[in-house]
């Protein structure tokens, strides 16, 4: 549709790509402003940036959050960028952290182009990958949501490194390096894992396309020129710390991740892309880099997997970017050649794929909105915690979530200001080696949500704490309302609140 319709030009260019840049903010907006409070997660990081708020804007040594045991090793940038935004406008904090991940989201699509247009053959194929990138969910679903305050910018920052690094690669010069080095920093910033995947990227960028000595030496300066650019934040934390905090993330990643020689059956589902509806771009996705294996173009195919078999973790994400370039190689070289016969037949499909594209995406938001967001009566829950139990409370939560998907165990520490015994976010950055341990007792702990008193009386034997926060409802709840180790002291049709006695 895009090279059928309007043939190549500057102008023609220019609106498609302000065309497709207004439809990925959209339908990443959408779920946002359907909203009252930010979507899913990002409780840690709004402690966060209070703390160096109120720490006069000099980088904390602790975050307050859960219990004030977890060092302030998380890169600061967006901390201190949303504490600032937030003095200078008067807007609230929470709704700063609900609106503008999905902006800066927005903002990727364009970084992508950028990207694409240098790695794609022609413009078409270009508009098209960065279309198919504008709605893939996997590019947005996780970075819209309240926890996006760092993760969106941090793709942001990464797709500028990997488009300049591209550049270095092909032409290095003093002021590709340059530009690279600020890019890199800026990552290194604001999330750790994007700095991981624009070294792995990196370096197969320069084994694709480069392998000279210059080329090396020009690519080393530029990761020395980001490293420099980001030593005021972590040349304090290692002062502190030492470096045992970067050592513990690195093992928390692994501890969330496949072991490496079973990644590869993980590839085999082929379901990266977060859609709910129906797999198309999966599909069309897989079917251009079948092409460019029939092509012996092998690169971008090698790009794809060496993402997710090196990195699985945040692979997924990354992942995303050949494959939107793959999806266009399907569209352009394999489909539309399909319905040369027919142009009108051409256009229909290429409208239906953007239709189910932003369908599919506005049907993720709404999920995410809908399904993961702290309601109203949580907050209110929150709130009467806050003010009517002791600030030494020691809470059990017991949600029936996922230890790294649990909106409430994340935002409750935060917003009540009691700690949460089992809650495992920011426990990455302590360096104790129980990373994995508290994974798997969140887990056992949430399982007796529906088991019971007898199993919550085994998992809680050695565990000092005095009260349990309940989801309702629950076979748990049903039993310990009528216990006589408990005293009620709030309830809701969503929540149940206890206090353990003497």
């Amino acid at each position: 549709m895009i090279n059928t319709i309007l043939p190549a030009s500057r102008f023609r260019t220019a609106a498609w790509l302000t065309v497709i840049v207004v439809l990925g903010l959209g339908v990443r907006l959408s779920g946002p402003f359907s909203a009252s409070f930010p979507l899913n997660d990002g409780g840690l990081f709004y402690q966060m940036v209070l703390d160096v708020q109120n720490n006069r804007y000099q980088l904390p040594e602790f975050t307050s959050y859960n219990g004030g045991a977890i060092p302030f090793a998380y890169p600061p940038l967006a901390f201190y960028g949303y504490g600032i935004l937030q003095q200078l406008s008067g807007i609230s904090l929470l709704d700063l952290m609900r609106l503008l991940p999905a902006v800066m989201s927005g903002l990727s699509v364009l970084a992508f182009y950028m990207l694409a247009r240098a790695l794609a053959p022609d413009e078409p194929q270009a508009l098209w990958a960065t279309l198919t990138f504008a709605l893939l969910p996997r590019t947005f679903d996780w970075l819209i949501m309240g926890g996006g305050l760092t993760r969106a910018p941090g793709l942001l920052f990464a797709l500028l490194a990997l488009w300049q690094a591209w550049r270095l690669m092909q032409a290095p010069t003093l002021k590709t390096c340059l530009w690279l080095a600020l890019f890199v920093g800026l990552t290194a910033l604001t999330h750790p894992e994007g700095l991981a995947q624009i070294a792995l990227t990196g370096v197969f960028f320069y084994i694709w396309k480069n392998r000279t000595l210059g080329g090396a030496l020009y690519g080393l300066a530029a990761a020395l020129g980001g490293m420099l650019l980001s030593a005021p934040w972590w040349l304090v934390v290692v002062s502190r710390h030492g470096l045992a905090p970067f050592g513990a993330a690195l093992a928390a990643a692994r501890a969330d991740s496949l072991p490496f020689l079973l990644r590869p059956f993980g590839l085999l589902k082929f379901d990266f892309t977060d859609e709910r509806i129906l797999p198309v771009f999966a599909i069309l996705g897989l079917i251009g880099l079948l092409r460019l294996l029939a092509q012996r173009k092998s690169a971008l195919v090698l790009w794809f997997f060496i993402l997710y078999l090196l990195e699985p973790r945040s692979g997924t994400l990354y992942m995303m970017i050949p494959l939107a370039l793959s999806v266009a190689v399907a569209l352009h070289e394999v489909l539309r050649p399909a319905f040369a016969h027919s142009r009108l037949v051409w256009i229909v499909l290429s409208g239906l794929v953007v239709l189910y594209g932003a369908f599919n995406s506005l049907e993720i938001a709404a999920h995410v909105a809908g399904n993961l967001t702290l309601r109203p009566a949580d907050l209110e829950t929150f709130a009467w915690i806050r003010t009517h139990t002791p600030v030494t409370g020691r809470f059990v939560l017991l949600t029936n979530g996922h230890p790294l998907n649990d909106a409430v165990s994340e935002w409750f520490p935060a917003l009540t200001g009691r700690q949460s015994l089992f809650t495992v976010f920011g426990a990455e950055w302590q360096n104790d080696g129980r990373f994995a341990d508290r994974l798997n007792q969140y887990r056992a702990v949430q399982r007796c949500h529906t088991q019971g008193a007898t199993c919550l009386e085994q998992e809680l034997s050695a565990i000092e704490f005095t009260h349990l926060y309940i989801k309702t409802p629950s076979v748990l709840a049903e039993q310990l309302i009528r216990s006589p180790h408990y005293r009620l002291l709030y309830q809701t049709e969503q929540v149940l609140l206890l206090e353990r006695l003497p």
